[in-house]
């Protein structure tokens, strides 16, 4: 059974606050994302990420669908904890369904979908 294990949340200063929650299960674990992935955001995304990669017992899944802005300060993070979770032989998985367009073409345009698996509208 899944529960909500933790919460997180930063402010930014112009725009909508990030909010993160992990929720674990016997199979993996989800990060649900919300507001901005920004620089004032990115360490604690990073943190609520690794934490999770460190919680999952299979695979994390990072749920972008309530993100409204990724820069490449989030961006930067997903590759580094990509890199960490092959790492420790976990598979990371970028969820972008449900996100606004501009989302998944930030996750696309750098090639992130290249190297990681990403859940998007077409179930790719």
């Amino acid at each position: 059974m899944a529960e909500i294990d933790k919460a997180a949340s930063a402010g930014t200063e112009a725009g909508a606050a990030f909010t993160a929650s992990l929720r674990t299960a016997d199979d993996g674990a989800v990060v649900a994302v919300s507001g901005e992935i920004d620089l004032a955001s990115a360490d604690e995304f990073r943190r609520v990420v690794a934490e999770g990669l460190d919680r999952a017992a299979g695979r994390l899944v990072i749920d972008l669908a309530g993100v409204q802005l990724l820069t490449s300060a989030g961006l930067s993070v997903l590759a580094e904890m990509h890199e960490k979770a092959r790492g420790a032989q976990r598979e990371l998985v970028v969820r972008t369904a449900g996100a606004p367009r501009i989302v998944d073409q930030a996750v696309k345009a750098v090639g992130l979908d290249q190297v990681l698996p990403v859940e998007d509208e077409a179930g790719a």
